[in-house]
C-alpha cells in the first residue's frame, strides 16, 4: 500500500476493511484535521502491517463527546503493527474522549512495535482516556512491545491516563512495552500510570519499562498515581515489571502514590517488579509506597524499591489521612513476602506513620527485608536548613537467617541477599543507568547487596524484538537505525539502542547488545534458546521437525512455539526458531501435556487442551505458517501474525485429562462429578460432541488411544477400590461402547492378583490393541495385548515383570511412577517414568524385546508427559539454569537402539562411573539377568554389554547429566 492507497482505503468516509502492508511512508500533513477511521456505532477492522514506515503529519484537535481519536477511532478484530507515527498532535475537548497515538479505543485487537514519536496525546473534559499508543485497550486486546516518547495529560476529572494505554480492561494486557515521556495527571478523582492508567477485569501488565516522569497540576484530590499503573482492581495481575521514572507532586491529598502502582484492590497481585524511581510529595496527605500506596485483599511478593521516597519534607501541620512505607505504605487483608526496600524515607515530623516496608491493617508478612534509612525533618520552616534525624528501627541485619535459598541469592563477600526473580529488571537497570539523570542512584546503594544470580544478557523484553546496549534505553530491532535518525530520535551512549543495520531484515540472530561488565561485545552468537516452561510437545514425521510449546512464565499471557531439527532450534521458523502467540488472559488455565499437529503444509494447527476450575475447558488451537522448503525462504514468516482458535468444550464442571487424533478429527477423555466423558472435535466442522459413561467405582481415564483409521477409541483406567486395570472400546462416531469387544466393550485386562496398578497406558499397534500397567513405586509392569475384534487376549505376548533394579525414586508421595506406550514403525516402546528424572524404556518388536535402557538424567524439570518418540529417538525438552530465575527451555534426544557403547566410553547421558561399576563388579551386572519376565530371545552375550545394552546411548545440547 503505497501513499494514494492508504488515502483511499483508510478513510473515514469510506473506510475498506481488509489486509494492508504498507511500501512507503505516509504524509497526512495536507489533512488540517485527521479524521479517525473508525466510530462507537461504526468500528473499523483492519490487519495494517507497517513494516516500519514512517506516518507524519497526524493532526486532530477535536471538541465533540465520547469522541475516539487517533490514527483510528474505534478498532475491532484487527491488528496494527510495525508503524513509527512521528510527532502525532491528538486533543479532545469533550467528555468521555478517548485518545492516542494509533486509536482511541480497541477491542479484540493487537498492536505490537508501533512507535509514537514525540507524540502529544491529551482531553481537557472530564471521564476522558489519554495515552501514547491507545486510549482503551478492552476485550482481550494485546498491546505488545511497543515504544512511545511523546507527552501525554488529562485535565478533566473522572480521567485516565497512561504512557502505553489509559485504561485496560476486560482481561487485555500491556506486555513488553517502553514509555520515556511524561504523563500529566489530572487534578481530581483520575488516575495515571507510566505504562497504563487503570487496570480491571483480569488484565495485565507484565514486562513493561517506564523511564520517563509522572507529575500533576495541583493541588491533586482523590487521584491514584503509580510508575506502571496508576489503580488496579478486578484480579488483575502487574509481574515483572521495571519503573525508573519519577513520580512527583507537589501538593496531594486523599490520593495514593507508588513505585510500580498506587492503588491496587480486588485480589490483584503485585509480583517480581522493581522500582528505582524517585518518589516526591511536596505538601499534602497520601498513601506513599515505594512498591504500592495503598493496596487491599491482595498478595505484594518479591519486589523490590530502590527509589528514594520524600513526602511531605516541611510538614506546617499534622498532615491526617496518609503516610509512607517502603514497600506498601497501607493494607489492609493483605499478603506481602519476599520484598525488598534499600532506599532512604525522608518525611516531615507531622507525617501521620512511616515504616520501612508494610504498614496496616490485617498484615500477613514473611521475610520482606529493609536496609534503608528513615528520616525526619524536625524543622517546619521552609526559609531554613532542614533539621534532619535518623530514626531508630529494626532494620534487616547482615547475612539474615531463615530466607528460602530459591528465592533469595547470596555472596559470602555481600552483607545482604538479593531476590533472585528480578534479575531480568535488574540487568536492564544496569543498562539503561548511563541514560538516566544525575539523580539515579542505582547501581550504586546496591553494592553491599549480592546480584540477583541468572545470566547476564536477561531482559524483560523480548530479545528478538528489541536491541538492548549498556547505557542506552532499548528500542525495536527492526527499525532501521537511518529511519530513526531521520525522525531525530537520539541513537547511541545516552539515547536508544538503535540497529546498527541500515536496512531492514528480518534477523535470525539475536540483537547486538552488551551485558554490563562487558564493554559492547555482543552477548550472544546464534539464537538464544527460549526461555520459560515447556507445556507439550508436538512432532512432524514428515519433515522431522519437533515443535515445542513453551508458557514464559506461569502467569504468563502468552505462549511460544519453538521449532527444532533433533536438538538444534530450526531457524528457517518465525524469528530465530520461535513465534510468539499474544493470546487473551491464560493466568489460572492448566495445560496437559497433549498436544496434536494436524494439517498440511499451508494449514497447520497445534492443537492443545487446558482446565481452569469453574470454566468450561478450552481447546487451543496455534496456526503455523506455511511449511518453507529452505531457511532462504524464512524471513516472510516473521511478518505473519501467530493466529490461533480459541473452543471452549463440555461444561464448567468438567475437566479433559487426554487428547488424541489424526486426519482432523479430535478425541477427547474426561471426568465429571460422577462420569467420564469421551468427545469428538471435528477440525474441519469446528463441531464438538461428547458421550458420558458412568465410571461407577473406577477412577478416571489414565490414558486415550485411537485406531489408525479413527474408527475404534480406547480407554484404559484403574478401577479406584482393586487396583484392577480395565481396557474399554468405543466406536468414534457415534462415542458409544463397541459391545463386540470383551464383555459389554471392556475388559478385564490386568486384574489384582498380579498387582495392584497405579496407573495405566494404552496403545494401537500393528493390529493390536496394547495395554501397560506400572504400580505406584515402579517396581511391577505388565504388559497385554488385545485382538480388537473380540478383546481376546494374545497368550504369546504376556508381560509380567518384577522392576526391583529398576525402580529409581519413586519412594515419596510427589513422584509416583508413569507410564506410556509409543508405537514407533514396526517398533513398540514401553517408558516408565518419574518426575525425579528416572526412566526405564524397553522396545518390542512384535513379541520380541530388542532394546532395554534404564538411566537418571539428573534432572528434575523434564517435560515427560510430552515426551516424543520418532525413528527410535526419544525427545524431551527440559528447563535449564538457575533455580529462581527465567530458566531456557533445551531438548534432550536419547537414542533407543541397541548400539553397543565401546568399554570406558560414557555417553552424554550415561555417567562415566556407570561403566566403571559395570566392569568392576560383574556381579552386580550379572543379577541383573535374574529379572522375571515373560518374552523371547533377548540377547546378552556378557554382563558388560547387558549393561551397555540396557544403558543405551544418549545425546543432547547443554545437558548436564553428570554435573
Amino acid at each position: 500500500m503505497n501513499h494514494n492507497n492508504f488515502i483511499q482505503y483508510i478513510n473515514a468516509d469510506h473506510p475498506v476493511p481488509g489486509s494492508y502492508y504498507l511500501t512507503e511512508s505516509i504524509d497526512l500533513s495536507e489533512f488540517d484535521q485527521w479524521k479517525p477511521v473508525g466510530n462507537e456505532s461504526a468500528p473499523f477492522s483492519v490487519k495494517l502491517k507497517g513494516n516500519y514506515k514512517i506516518i507524519s503529519g497526524l493532526k486532530i484537535t477535536g471538541k465533540l463527546n465520547n469522541a475516539f481519536s487517533g490514527l483510528f477511532g474505534y478498532l475491532v478484530n484487527s491488528q496494527v503493527e510495525r508503524l513509527i507515527i512521528d510527532r502525532p498532535v491528538i486533543e479532545e475537548t469533550g467528555r468521555s474522549a478517548a485518545v492516542g497515538a494509533v486509536a482511541g479505543m480497541v477491542k479484540n485487537t493487537t498492536v505490537k512495535e508501533v512507535i509514537n514519536h514525540s507524540g502529544k496525546t491529551g482531553t481537557t473534559g472530564n471521564s476522558a482516556h489519554a495515552a501514547g499508543i491507545v486510549g482503551i485497550a478492552s476485550h482481550y486486546s494485546t498491546i505488545t512491545d511497543n515504544l512511545a516518547t511523546g507527552a501525554v495529560y488529562t485535565k478533566g476529572r473522572d480521567s485516565f491516563s497512561g504512557g502505553i494505554a489509559a485504561s485496560v480492561l476486560a482481561h487485555s494486557s500491556v506486555l513488553g512495552n517502553l514509555y520515556t515521556g511524561k504523563v500529566t495527571g489530572a487534578v481530581y478523582s483520575s488516575s495515571s500510570g507510566g505504562i497504563a492508567g487503570k487496570l480491571s477485569g483480569h488484565s495485565s501488565a507484565k514486562n513493561n519499562l517506564h523511564t520517563g516522569a509522572i507529575t500533576s497540576m495541583s493541588p491533586v484530590s482523590s487521584s491514584d498515581y503509580g510508575g506502571i499503573v496508576g489503580c488496579a482492581k478486578g484480579a488483575s495481575t502487574i509481574t515483572s515489571n521495571l519503573n525508573s521514572g519519577s513520580l512527583q507532586l507537589s501538593e496531594v491529598w486523599l490520593s495514593t502514590l507508588g513505585g510500580i502502582a498506587g492503588l491496587v484492590e480486588n485480589s490483584c497481585s503485585v509480583d517480581r517488579n522493581v522500582n528505582a524511581g524517585v518518589l516526591h510529595i511536596g505538601e499534602g496527605g497520601a498513601f506513599t509506597g515505594g512498591i504500592v500506596g495503598q493496596a487491599s485483599n491482595n498478595p505484594v511478593r518479591q519486589n523490590m524499591n530502590n527509589g528514594k521516597i520524600t513526602y511531605n519534607l516541611y510538614s506546617k501541620k499534622p498532615v491526617g489521612v496518609g503516610g509512607v512505607g517502603g514497600i506498601v505504605s497501607y493494607g489492609s487483608n493483605l499478603t506481602a513476602e519476599n520484598n525488598l526496600n534499600t532506599a532512604d524515607i525522608i518525611a516531615g515530623h507531622l507525617v501521620y506513620f512511616y515504616h520501612g516496608t508494610v504498614g496496616g491493617n490485617e498484615i500477613r508478612q514473611r521475610n520482606n527485608l529493609q536496609t534503608g534509612r528513615i528520616i525526619i525533618n524536625e524543622n517546619s520552616n521552609h526559609t531554613t536548613p532542614p533539621k534532619l534525624k535518623e530514626v531508630p528501627q529494626n532494620k534487616t541485619q547482615p547475612n539474615p537467617q531463615g530466607l528460602d535459598k530459591n528465592l533469595w541469592s547470596s555472596d559470602p563477600e555481600k552483607p545482604f541477599p538479593m531476590l533472585r526473580s528480578i534479575n531480568a529488571n535488574y540487568q536492564d537497570l544496569l543498562r539503561i543507568s548511563n541514560a538516566q539523570n544525575s539523580d539515579f542512584t542505582f547501581p550504586v546503594a546496591l553494592k553491599q547487596f549480592a546480584i540477583p544470580g541468572g545470566v547476564a544478557n536477561a531482559s524483560l523484553l523480548n530479545l528478538v524484538v528489541w536491541n538492548v546496549l549498556n547505557g542506552s534505553r532499548p528500542f525495536l530491532s527492526g527499525v532501521p537505525r537511518q529511519q530513526a535518525i531521520q525522525i531525530g530520535i537520539h541513537c547511541g551512549q545516552g539515547g536508544f539502542a538503535c540497529s546498527a543495520e541500515n536496512l531492514l531484515t528480518s534477523s535470525t540472530t539475536a540483537p547486538s547488545t552488551a551485558s554490563p561488565s562487558s564493554g559492547t561485545q555482543p552477548f550472544t552468537e546464534g539464537c538464544p534458546a527460549p526461555e520459560g516452561i515447556p507445556l507439550a510437545q508436538a512432532y512432524d514425521f514428515t519433515n522431522h521437525q519437533l515443535y515445542v510449546v513453551i508458557r514464559p512464565s506461569s502467569d504468563s499471557s502468552t505462549l511460544t512455539v519453538a521449532r527444532y531439527r533433533s536438538t538444534v532450534l530450526d531457524k528457517g521458523f518465525g524469528n530465530c526458531g520461535k513465534i510468539t502467540y499474544p493470546l487473551p488472559d491464560i493466568a489460572g488455565w492448566h495445560f496437559i501435556g497433549d498436544s496434536l499437529l494436524m494439517g498440511n503444509s499451508t494449514n497447520r494447527h497445534i492443537h492443545l487442551v487446558a482446565n481452569k476450575p469453574g470454566q468450561k475447558p478450552l481447546l487451543l488451537s496455534l496456526s503455523l505458517p506455511e511449511n518453507r522448503a529452505s531457511e532462504k525462504e524464512a524471513p516472510g514468516n516473521s511478518n505473519e501474525k501467530p493466529d490461533y482458535i480459541m473452543d471452549y468444550l463440555q461444561d464448567s464442571r468438567s475437566e479433559i485429562n487426554r487428547m488424541t487424533g489424526n486426519n482432523g478429527m479430535l478425541f477427547f477423555s474426561g471426568h465429571s462429578a460422577s462420569n467420564f466423558f469421551i468427545g469428538r472435535f471435528s477440525e474441519k466442522k469446528k463441531k464438538y460432541h461428547s458421550l458420558a459413561d458412568l465410571l461407577s467405582d473406577k477412577d478416571s481415564a489414565r490414558s486415550l488411544s485411537v485406531s489408525p483409521d479413527n474408527q475404534l477409541l480406547y480407554i484404559a483406567g484403574i478401577e479406584k477400590t482393586t487396583g484392577a486395570a480395565f481396557l474399554r472400546q468405543y466406536s468414534s462416531s457415534t462415542l458409544s461402547r463397541h459391545y463386540p469387544f470383551g464383555i459389554n466393550g471392556e475388559v478385564n485386562a490386568i486384574t489384582p492378583d498380579n498387582f495392584h496398578s497405579h496407573e495405566a497406558a494404552t496403545a494401537v499397534h500393528r493390529g493390536w490393541v496394547y495395554m501397560a500397567t506400572i504400580t505406584r513405586h515402579g517396581d511391577q509392569l505388565s504388559v497385554r495385548r488385545f485382538d480388537p475384534s473380540n478383546g481376546q487376549t494374545d497368550g504369546s505376548f504376556v508381560i509380567d515383570e518384577a522392576l526391583h533394579n529398576y525402580s529409581g525414586d519413586f519412594d515419596t508421595p510427589d513422584t509416583p511412577a508413569e507410564i506410556k506406550l509409543y508405537p514407533d514403525g514396526q517398533h513398540l516402546h514401553v517408558v516408565k517414568y518419574g518426575q525425579k528424572g528416572d526412566i526405564f524404556t524397553t522396545t518390542y518388536d512384535d513379541t520380541k524385546e530388542v532394546y532395554r535402557m534404564n538411566k537418571n538424567l539428573e534432572l528434575s524439570n523434564i517435560l515427560f508427559s510430552g515426551m516424543i518418540i520418532a525413528d527410535r529417538k526419544m525427545y524431551l525438552s527440559y528447563q535449564s539454569g538457575e533455580s529462581g530465575s527465567l530458566q531456557t527451555v533445551n531438548i534432550m534426544e536419547i537414542n533407543l537402539n541397541n548400539q553397543e557403547v565401546p568399554p570406558g566410553n560414557s555417553s552424554d547421558g550415561f555417567p562415566a562411573w556407570g561403566y566403571g561399576v559395570a566392569i568392576a563388579f560383574p556381579i552386580i551386572a550379572i543379577s541383573a539377568l535374574a529379572i522375571y519376565i515373560k518374552f523371547q530371545n533377548r540377547e546378552a552375550n556378557n554382563a558388560v554389554g547387558f549393561m551397555e545394552k540396557m544403558m543405551g546411548t544418549s545425546k543432547g545440547v547443554s545437558l548436564p547429566l553428570n554435573p
